[in-house]
């Protein structure tokens, strides 16, 4: 089998077609600086880094006619154009032609290429290759959280600062972070209605009104309406001239005036928003040579004009770099950097364990879950623990922020922040699975913050799955083993302790909205890194979920690395409306008409031992063999074909555990439970010692039953292989 065939839904392209901008340019970043600097100075900056901003929301907020349209802009790009207007300044009042703003956003791709440098050689360590795409993910990789998601969360968590920020600072940080999501809203809503009457235009409906107020604050365009539009007759020809036109009075969309912003905002708040812009020329330097890895504009995202001027070309700032604009504000003396730190810490462990009570409503979910190690006498802690059944789900948070000498590439900060926020939550957490995996003689030790003894049942094996979680990480460097173990902070056979970042559990919460599959995808998320190696962030990982419950073939795969991108069509747009937690859907994994009865019942029947860990292994199975097993058990219910006294099985072999499922067809019904469990037990043993099987499930099926699923059902664990299971 080839390795793009052991993915389902998924095929393979070769490295030629993959879309430039991942490709390594072959170019001087000093000769593409100096073209973009004659052009531009050339020409109206401002208008130039206007337009740039309209065309990224047009992008974002408007549907293309006829279907997708490849990406002609992104946000890095624009990013650059505004720090060279702040180096540069606003250059000339002359308009440049749509062909000539093609040009510079093709120029502007190329420089940020260019600036990734010459490709490694093969000689190049893994180190020096964690540094390159580093660099790589700082340059490109922005929104840690959706638009809803960082409105929300951005001021709730600066709000349990904002005792000691309005003492100190003299307003709320929180009321910071709501002033900027106000005013992402406020551009929004002027975008939307720009775009109306360029839609009138363009359709032919001229509006004398709506054209005058579309470019009485664009000197500029209007001197050019004046002239344009006296060649133009009909209305139609006119709508056309002004759409045209209207190509330079972007800028009015993103001005914002003093005291617009006093009477929404109060003049504390205006002051402090002033504080975070920088004027066209500021950045007296020649030296933009760094600059895609430290742009000012990430912490001072305003551009301003005057005294009580501001223009924010870039509202998408505001959702990408919504703590370090904060930060900015935030002095380097007194309380409110520590307050700010304990805020941080606070709201995340306080999102994992709302999010996993959301997700797992069966589960018990503890905060503060502690034990004292006997050998040592040491006390430890674990942030948030959830136990539904006989699987533990452990998440241990780290709040820290990424250093900015770590975006940059800096080897020793780069190092040191993997170990602290990447690599200790697995070192904390496999203490607690060392520590389940001696039995029962832990019985009573581990309680929670408020002195309840966590309900696990020691007279069974645990299944443990432990999880990072953080507010901000490196998407796809920091989401896979390799990198870790390549670097020699992780062994391939310890646990793996895969890194969420809140963003990602909120996505997850968003789009797997059933506990079934909220389970499963937590299941399969903690032991992908079994299966195959790879290079992906938290979007192209969920998308290939809702593709095909990532029942990837590892044998398969084995040798080869898979690099995800822009695999994330399936989490795209607008995420849907979550429904009842409670109900059953396995979404992401399509099962057959009876298999998805079967898994329904084990699921509703809250009573039943081990339903989490049948469920497990039904879902964990292709879905192609289990229709297969299905078709053969209709045939021989309906009197074709053999099966009386036969068992049918599927095997899925993940990591170091074996899941199986196996249906036995029965000549007669057995006599009472325990004949049934018997049988079931014979099975299961046979089955073990044939194919080193971990994790058993058994079903019966009478010819001559009337029951719509099953007549019987077992569940047997056995023993693993000497490897730990995540």
């Amino acid at each position: 089998m080839k390795p793009f065939e052991s993915i389902p839904g998924y095929v393979s392209i070769s490295a030629e077609e993959l879309p430039g901008f991942i490709q390594d340019e072959q170019g001087d970043p000093a000769e593409t600086q100096e073209r973009l600097r004659a052009a531009l100075t050339r020409r109206d900056m401002l208008a130039i880094l206007a337009k740039s901003g309209q065309q990224l929301l047009v992008g974002l907020l408007l549907e293309p006619e006829g279907g997708d349209e490849p990406e002609i802009l992104d946000q890095p790009s624009v990013e650059l154009l505004q720090a060279y207007v702040l180096a540069w300044g606003t250059g000339q009042p002359l308009p440049a032609s749509p062909s000539g703003m093609a040009k510079l956003w093709r120029l502007l791709a190329r420089d940020l290429r260019a600036r990734q440098g010459p490709p490694l050689t093969e000689e190049a360590d893994s180190l020096a290759m964690l540094v390159r795409e580093t660099r790589f993910q700082t340059t490109y990789y922005r929104n840690i959280f959706n638009s809803d998601d960082a409105a929300e969360i951005v001021p709730a968590l600066l709000s349990r600062a904002d005792a000691i920020s309005l003492k100190e600072l003299g307003f709320r940080l929180s009321d910071i972070a709501r002033a900027l999501f106000g005013i992402l809203n406020m551009i929004v809503e002027r975008f939307q209605r720009h775009a109306e009457v360029l839609r009138a235009l363009i359709n032919g409906h001229f509006d004398d009104a709506d054209v005058n107020a579309l470019f009485a604050a664009t000197p500029l365009a209007a001197k050019l309406w004046a002239r344009c539009s006296k060649v133009a007759s009909s209305p139609k020809e006119r709508g056309w001239v002004a759409f045209q036109v209207a190509e330079m009075a972007c800028a009015p969309l993103f001005y914002l005036e003093r005291a617009e912003l006093d009477d929404r905002f109060g003049p504390e708040i205006t002051n402090a928003l002033f504080t975070l812009s920088l004027a066209p020329g500021a950045l007296v330097t020649d030296d933009l040579t760094g600059v895609h890895l430290d742009n000012p504009v990430w912490r001072r995202p305003f551009v301003k004009l005057g005294p009580d001027t501001l223009m924010l070309p870039l509202p998408g700032l505001i959702v990408s770099f919504p703590f370090a604009i904060a930060e900015q504000l935030i002095p380097g003396d007194g309380k409110l950097p520590a307050a700010y730190s304990s805020a941080r810490a606070s709201y995340l462990e306080d999102e994992v364990e709302r999010l996993l009570r959301e997700g797992l409503p069966s589960a018990s979910v503890h905060r503060g879950v502690k034990w004292t190690d006997p050998a040592t006498g040491k006390t430890w802690e674990h942030d948030v623990v959830a136990v539904l059944g006989n699987h533990v789900v452990v998440f241990e948070a780290k709040a820290g922020r990424l250093k900015d000498a770590a975006r940059r590439g800096g080897t020793a900060s780069l190092i040191k922040n993997f170990r602290e926020l990447f690599v200790a939550p697995g070192i904390q957490a496999r203490r607690l699975y060392d520590l389940l995996a001696t039995g029962p003689t832990v019985a009573g030790m581990l309680r929670d913050r408020g002195g309840h003894v966590l309900p696990i049942n020691y007279d069974t094996p645990t299944i443990v799955s432990m999880f990072g979680a953080c507010i901000e990480h490196l998407a796809a460097l920091s989401s896979s083993r390799h990198r870790y173990v390549e670097l020699q902070l992780a062994e391939s056979g310890t646990p793996w302790t895969p890194i969420l970042s809140l963003g990602e559990l909120r996505m997850l919460s968003t789009f797997l909205d059933t506990e079934v599959s909220f389970f499963h995808y937590l299941t399969r998320r903690a032991s992908i890194d079994d299966v195959m190696t790879f290079s992906a962030d938290e979007q192209d990982l969920l998308s290939m979920y809702l593709t095909n419950g990532l029942a990837v073939d590892g044998v398969g795969l084995a040798g080869a690395k898979v690099f995800m991108h822009r695999a994330d069509a399936a989490v795209r747009g607008r995420p849907p409306v979550p429904g009842v937690r409670t109900r059953f859907e396995s979404i992401g994994v399509f099962l057959a008409p009876w298999w998805r009865l079967v898994a329904k019942e084990i699921y509703e029947d809250a009573s039943a031992r081990h339903r989490f860990d049948m469920l497990e292994v039904l879902l964990n199975q292709r879905p192609d063999v289990l229709t297969g097993i299905e078709r053969r058990i209709r045939r021989w219910r309906s009197g074709a074909g053999l099966g009386g006294g036969n068992t049918v099985s599927a095997r899925a072999e993940i990591g170091d555990r074996v899941f199986m499922v196996a249906v036995h067809m029965a000549k007669a019904l057995p006599q009472d439970d325990r004949e049934w469990r018997d049988t079931a037990r014979a099975i299961a043993s046979d089955l073990n010692i044939k194919f080193n099987v971990t994790d058993c499930l058994i079903l019966l099926r009478w010819r001559k039953s009337k029951e719509m699923s099953y007549d019987g059902i077992s569940f047997f664990r056995f023993p693993r292989k000497e490897k730990y299971v995540h």
